[in-house]
């Protein structure tokens, strides 16, 4: 019993660990660098993630910290200029603009 009870308590631990993407950032999405030209810039920006369970999970959950970021600048689009990862986390550097 007292083994089930760790097992679950690690499990719940580790589901969910990595970045939720918020409503406003469902509506944001990558573009190419050429397709951004025609947009306003409003800033850098950064995000990284080292709670998922794997490389890809790292990576998913710092694109959507990346997407709420851009949400919350009052974007809907981002460019990335630079990304890493390692068995410890993901890091992504993007431009974050607003497109018409």
């Amino acid at each position: 019993m007292k083994y089930y009870l760790v097992t679950i308590l690690a499990l719940l631990a580790l589901s969910g660990c990595a970045a939720q993407l918020t409503e406003q950032g469902r509506m944001v999405r990558e573009v190419q660098p050429d397709w951004s030209t025609r947009c306003e810039h409003l800033g850098a920006i950064e995000a990284s993630e080292g709670n998922g369970l794997d490389i890809p999970d790292d990576r998913r959950g710092a694109l959507n910290r990346i997407r709420n970021q851009v949400a919350d600048l009052g974007g809907n689009a981002f460019v990335i200029n630079q990304s890493s990862s390692n068995e410890i986390r993901t890091l992504i550097q993007a431009d974050a603009y607003k497109c018409q």
